[in-house]
């Protein structure tokens, strides 16, 4: 009989006088199994690298003889692998190169003080009806950056490849003045009627976490006091409610700034009916 696949093979043996005898043999195939794997799909940018087994010589598309094989666009790669006892095998694969999107972020690098709230909007050029997600865990095309550091957009097409673009948002605060007069008025004029800041008390608000104002009386009394407010006193004592007399009074401000930084000020103020 003529073998064409490896096994194990017997045969019995008779003559005219019905003697018989047997033999067996074991058939090994010469031809190695050599297997790349399925055929894979990869983005564009990103490479495979296959590798046939630990053979004597490696034949990658009939020239290139390294030990393994690097592809990077799409390519039928096949390979014919022999061994020390001359032993050969082949396989061939399918590597298909699908394209990267494209993601551009509008903004450019730029600052904001997100210590008071101030945020700025990230938005990408074009979505074309794409995924894109935020490493900030948000996704669309547009996002609110409340806060400074690195912001990446990741855009990811029908093929599952993705592309990225990234912007930087520093932390830009600028440093408020707080000035107190020396003189007010408390007559109910509608003019310097009350003790406070120079400065714009809505904007002041925004730079300090915390304030601690009191007021003393040339004899080291206080006669005035409050936290967490920004300091206005109407030049009334806070105990009786009596508008205190005319004179020079002493002030003390404590205050933390947006930085956690504690603050003092202090100075005299003059009131005058």
């Amino acid at each position: 009989i003529q073998i064409t696949s490896a096994g194990t093979y017997w045969v019995n043996v008779t003559d005219d006088n019905n003697c018989f005898d047997t033999d067996t043999i074991l058939i090994t195939s010469d031809s190695l199994v050599i297997d790349l794997g399925p055929d894979q799909i990869i983005c564009e940018d990103d490479s495979v690298v296959l590798d046939a087994g630990n053979y004597s010589v490696e034949v990658w598309n009939i020239a290139d003889t390294a030990s393994t094989y690097t592809i990077t666009t799409s390519e039928t790669v096949s390979v014919l692998a022999i061994d020390a006892d001359g032993c050969f095998g082949r396989d061939t694969i399918n590597i298909t190169q699908n394209p990267n999107p494209t993601v551009t972020i509008i903004q450019l690098d730029s600052a904001i003080c997100d210590l008071i709230g101030e945020t700025t909007t990230l938005s990408v050029t074009d979505d074309e009806g794409m995924e894109i997600n935020w490493n900030t865990g948000e996704s669309g095309k547009s996002i609110t950056a409340i806060e400074n550091g690195k912001f990446i957009a990741t855009k990811t097409n029908e093929f599952a490849c993705s592309a990225h673009d990234s912007v930087f948002i520093d932390r830009s605060c600028d440093t408020v003045p707080f000035t107190m007069p020396n003189i007010f008025t408390p007559n109910t004029d509608g003019i310097n009627d009350d003790f406070v800041p120079i400065e714009d008390p809505v904007t002041l608000q925004d730079y300090f976490t915390s304030i601690y104002f009191i007021v003393y009386n040339r004899w080291g009394t206080a006669v005035y006091l409050s936290s967490d407010v920004l300091p206005l006193w109407n030049g009334k004592n806070i105990e009786t409610g009596d508008l205190c007399s005319a004179g020079v009074y002493f002030w003390v401000i404590e205050y933390k700034d947006i930085y956690g930084k504690n603050e003092r000020l202090n100075g005299f103020v003059h009131l005058t009916n």
